[in-house]
């Protein structure tokens, strides 16, 4: 198994994490959102199917997501199956910043930029991602 991993992390380096797409979910939890005491509300980010296609028209991208029960469903990975390449559970590498950006930076950052504005609203959490350095993202990977 951990040959697999060591394949993977291969895979990503010199440059070749540009044709990687990721994606990921985090909850984020707001106090007295227009004065209705704690909202909690999930956070998707990341480039969806349509987008991932977008950025690279010949199909030359490889898919992750993580191990989230709706990810690695047999009808997710069914429906993943001659649609694109993507990373199949057996080769993540668990807990790795390599393959895992969305976890160990842009939801950490997220968060610290909503408690450090004290946002109150959707709206403010929409900006920060906007907001969101891209050479920042970019060091991370």
């Amino acid at each position: 198994m951990e040959e697999t991993f060591l394949g993977l992390y291969r895979s990503l380096n010199n440059g070749k994490w540009k044709n990687y797409i990721t994606t990921d979910e985090a909850w984020f939890y707001m106090n007295n959102v227009n004065g209705n005491g704690v909202f909690r509300f999930m956070v998707w980010g990341g480039a969806s199917f349509n987008d991932a296609l977008r950025l690279y028209p010949d199909g030359d991208f490889v898919f992750h997501h993580d191990s989230a029960p709706s990810h690695i469903s047999k009808i997710t990975t069914e429906f993943m199956k001659g649609k694109l390449k993507f990373i199949s559970q057996e080769k993540w590498m668990p807990k790795s910043p390599d393959a895992a950006p969305m976890d160990y930076f842009v939801w950490g950052y997220m968060k610290q930029q909503l408690w450090r504005t004290k946002a109150k609203d959707v709206a403010a959490l929409k900006r920060i991602w906007k907001d969101m350095p891209q050479e920042l993202v970019n060091k991370t990977l």
